[in-house]
């Protein structure tokens, strides 16, 4: 009776592991494809930049390439968290672009307008700013210059336009590990 036990529970283990490594791999499957399609994307375009420039590259396309390689990362570990509690992929992939690109800007945008000083950091939308920011010769680094304010009166409206880099590095590192943390522990309770 008890070597029963010991054998469901080690099976019951050996499933944990595995759903944990599902999760993983699914990560990792969405981050290769779009990783490769990403790296074409910049190859073609710093070679097409060379041939009608005839200059190098610059640095700053680098940092463009990793800030988009970043912004991947976050997206794909989002998809991923709610991927770990939704049962069909299709409804994965229109809530995540709801939330991502309608909800989470309706949101900043009350928030915003109710508390112009404070800057929209959670949405990664205004994050991914930084991937085409980076390329201006005169990246915004004063407050002042990361975002555009009109006001009526008393009343202001403030638009952001882009976080500082650090930052934005910060948010989407942390988006990546809080999601996919999330991510292996929800499925792995939805699957117990």
């Amino acid at each position: 009776h008890r070597d029963l036990h010991r054998l469901i529970r080690r099976q019951r283990q050996m499933c944990i592991r595995d759903r944990y490594k599902l999760v993983i791999g699914k990560y990792f499957g969405n981050l290769t494809l779009l990783t490769g399609v990403l790296g074409v994307y910049y190859f073609l375009l710093g070679m097409i930049a060379i041939y009608y420039y005839g200059t190098p590259i610059i640095s700053r396309y680098y940092l463009s390439f990793l800030m988009a390689f970043l912004y991947l990362l976050a997206v794909s570990a989002f998809v991923t968290f709610f991927s770990s509690f939704m049962p069909n992929v299709n409804l994965t992939i229109v809530i995540t672009i709801i939330l991502l690109f309608i909800v989470y800007s309706i949101i900043t945008q009350i928030i915003v307008l109710y508390n112009p000083d404070m800057e929209p950091v959670w949405d990664l939308s205004y994050v991914s700013n930084l991937i085409l920011y980076v390329l201006e010769v005169h990246f915004p680094t004063e407050l002042e210059d990361r975002y555009i304010e009109i006001s009526f009166g008393t009343f202001k409206v403030r638009t952001w336009i882009v976080p500082t880099i650090e930052m934005g590095i910060q948010v989407m590192l942390l988006y990546t590990l809080v999601c996919l943390i999330l991510a292996s522990i929800i499925f792995t309770r939805r699957q117990l």
